[in-house]
């Protein structure tokens, strides 16, 4: 990651003094420059205008790459009317922000430079058994429009072991080290016939990995977005019940999003071994990509359930969104679900990458 320093010839001392501070406080490589020069990018720049009188140099550096492009404006030195004037035409390539050069900044630029990372990343999406025959929002193609490389693998090989949890666990973990695998999702279902699940090995790799079942590919890549952005496991589930609340459950819950769970049998079939999970009662975000959008809306967990009829970890959510205009904007029955609001640094990937963004809680 690189990050420029600008400044007006006339303030070049002050440019100089701000560049001192910059790096110092973000540890990467940061240069100064009054003009455009030729400048070495390679997954994306952060460019600090220090000055104003800069709207030129921070154009021509935007025209120069196709990397993403932060501009951070400071609170002194006509830093913000220069990236207000750039922003006004170029906002659908660039992230603005606007802080001193403190810690409090820091956060922002990480999540920046990891977004970065997840744009230039080789993805490896490993799908075991082939996609459910219930599925029919997503192909392949949604993988293709990411960038994401497919690996085809036969069911045959999570059975080497054997079919106990513990097996299927060990199994998954040697296909994703012999593929090189950055997630995974699995045809779950078939496995029923060896009287066994991979609800288990599912949920304690998604606190590796993202990790997925039914085969649902534009549930997993929500789920690779989702992880990559935030560092942390996300939860994919059904959407049961709308209203006043919405309902969602699955089986394959990741054990480090739970306060507590339990062991117990899938849902549907009443064999081998699921999660039963207790969610904690934050506000979440619930995600959905697939045919190029990404459908975003936030809600706040209000309580567990237990009920019969529903896969075992169950959560009831009060939505923060207009329910009907969920359904009609849904791009599948699996949501995606992840602690906090991150809906912005989501819709930051989208915007690099050309995705469109559906958030429901803005009309």
């Amino acid at each position: 990651m690189l990050c420029i320093v600008v400044s007006s010839n006339l303030q070049s001392k002050v440019g100089l003094d701000v560049k001192r501070k910059v790096e110092s406080l973000l540890k990467i490589k940061t240069v100064f420059a009054t003009e455009f020069e030729d400048f070495e990018i390679d997954d994306g720049v952060i460019v600090v205008p220090a000055t104003g009188g800069t709207e030129r140099v921070i154009e021509s550096i935007i025209k120069a790459t196709d990397k993403p492009i932060m501009i951070w404006a400071l609170p002194y030195n006509n830093s913000l009317p220069s990236a207000l004037e750039v922003y006004s035409v170029y906002k659908q390539r660039v992230k603005l922000i606007y802080s001193q050069i403190s810690y409090g900044v820091l956060d922002k630029i990480g999540t920046f430079i990891g977004i970065c990372r997840l744009l230039n990343s080789k993805l490896r999406l490993g799908i075991v058994g082939g996609v459910s025959d219930w599925i029919l929002a997503s192909d392949k193609r949604d993988a293709e429009d990411l960038g994401v490389e497919i690996v085809d693998i036969k069911l045959d090989e999570v059975l080497r072991y054997g079919s106990d949890p513990d097996q299927i666990y060990r199994a998954l973990k040697e296909i994703v080290a012999n593929y090189n695998l950055s997630a995974l999702t699995i045809r779950c279902f078939d496995l029923l016939k060896h009287n066994t699940t991979a609800c288990l090995p599912i949920a304690r790799l998604n606190d590796e990995i993202p990790a997925g079942c039914e085969g649902d590919i534009g549930a997993i890549l929500t789920m690779m977005i989702v992880s990559g952005i935030t560092g942390k496991p996300c939860w994919m589930a059904n959407t049961c019940r709308i209203g006043k609340t919405l309902t969602l459950a699955h089986c394959t819950v990741p054990l480090a999003m739970t306060e507590s769970y339990e062991l117990t049998t899938h849902a549907e079939s009443g064999k081998g071994v699921a999660v039963r999970g207790e969610l904690r009662r934050e506000v979440v975000t619930i995600a959905r990509y697939g045919r190029r959008k990404m459908i975003l809306a936030l809600g706040r967990i209000v309580r567990n359930l237990r009920e019969e009829g529903l896969c075992r970890t169950q959560v009831e959510i009060d939505p923060i969104f207009d329910v009907e205009e969920f359904v009609e904007n849904s791009l599948g029955n699996h949501v995606v679900i992840t602690y906090g609001d991150v809906r912005r640094d989501l819709a930051d990937f989208c915007k690099f990458k050309g995705i469109e963004v559906i958030d429901l809680c803005y009309p």
